[in-house]
């Protein structure tokens, strides 16, 4: 059977109109309500570009774990202030929050973007114990094309051709991921994105090397449609001998947005599995 690839990529189109609008005011109240909730450092530059800034919810005063969390919008749209709702996950969890903001395509090429993020995980490694976070205790997450970006920052060195310092990442959660760029290319998302072919191959994780075998959670909705099921499953079976605490979950009646809910609940299966308190299998 030949794909829809717009239709597969398209998950405003796949959830009904009410439901996306619910959601948005939802998430919508529940930022505004975590950057005062929280004790907030804001706006915090880690480059020199004025979109390199990120937001710090603080769990305590030290020695906290700390999760890097990278937002999704299909790497042109969306905010960290889209995202502070994440810190309703994990402070209540004691993991310090960093929500990342990096410059976007097509004003800036993929490979910058993904540059600009390793400069704010090692920004935060150098730098997070001045807000009361232990950077030997540092994790990564993200959600749809920040799933993608967390992945792209657990590549081998040598896949990206640097030998940049580079922390070590212990524990990592990607949800509803994007890691086989070809069909992105092939449908609507590219009409923004305008990816060449140099550009898939050299930022699409299923086919490069993990740097080494942090716990990895791999987190898809039953709802999310075949292509991104297989995105996920595609990347499991590519990193499961290097990756040997990898766990795969497709979370049956779950879809996209409702996967995104999830990182605010400390609850959820979600927020369970990115702070590891969930068993691995």
């Amino acid at each position: 059977m030949i794909l829809d690839l717009d239709q597969e990529y398209d998950n405003v189109k796949k959830v009904a109109p009410e439901y996306f609008r619910r959601v948005l005011a939802q998430l919508d109240a529940a930022n505004t309500a975590a950057r005062r909730k929280h004790r907030a450092v804001l706006d915090v530059p880690y480059g020199a570009s004025s979109h390199e800034r990120l937001d710090i919810f603080q769990a305590g005063s030290s020695g906290m774990p700390v999760q890097v969390f990278f937002h999704g919008g299909y790497w042109h749209s969306l905010d960290k202030r889209d995202f502070s709702f994440i810190a309703d996950g994990l402070v209540p969890h004691d993991v310090t929050a960093v929500v990342v903001n990096f410059p976007q395509l097509p004003a800036v090429r993929m490979d910058a973007q993904i540059a600009a993020c390793r400069r704010a995980l090692l920004w935060v490694y150098d730098n997070i114990d001045n807000y009361g976070g232990d950077p030997q205790r540092l994790s990564v997450s993200g959600h749809s094309a920040g799933a993608h970006i967390a992945a792209m920052l657990l590549v081998d060195d040598a896949e990206q051709g640097t030998d940049a310092r580079r922390p070590i990442v212990d524990r990592a959660c990607l949800v509803s991921g994007i890691y086989d760029l070809n069909p992105i290319k092939r449908c609507f998302v590219n009409d923004t994105l305008q990816l060449s072919a140099e550009e898939v191959a050299k930022n699409s994780p299923v086919t490069m090397r993990p740097q080494g075998a942090c716990a990895l959670a791999l987190v898809v909705g039953g709802d999310e449609g075949r292509e991104y099921l297989r995105q996920t499953h595609d990347l499991a079976r590519a990193w499961r001998n290097l990756e040997p605490h990898l766990s795969l979950s497709a979370l049956e009646g779950e879809n996209h947005f409702s996967l995104r809910v999830q990182f605010g609940d400390p609850d959820s299966k979600v927020i369970k599995l990115a702070v590891g308190s969930v068993p691995r299998y």
